[in-house]
C-alpha cells in the first residue's frame, strides 16, 4: 500500500469518526460526548494526513 493510499483510507477513517461523534448523543451509551471526542482524537492522533475532522477537535 502507498502512503498516498494510507492517507486516503485514514482520510475516511477521521472522516467516519467525526460524523460518529457527532451523533454521539443520540446513541444513549451513558458517555459523554467530549470525553468520547478526546478518546477519539487520541486514537487517531497519529494517522497519516493532513485531514482531521474538525468535530473531533483540534489535534
Amino acid at each position: 500500500m502507498t502512503n498516498e493510499q494510507k492517507r486516503e483510507v485514514a482520510r475516511h477513517l477521521l472522516n467516519a469518526a467525526g460524523t460518529m461523534i457527532e451523533y454521539w448523543d443520540e446513541q444513549e451509551t451513558g458517555v459523554p460526548v467530549q470525553d468520547a471526542r478526546e478518546c477519539v482524537a487520541r486514537w487517531l492522533a497519529r494517522l497519516p494526513g493532513t485531514d482531521w475532522d474538525v468535530r473531533l477537535d483540534q489535534r
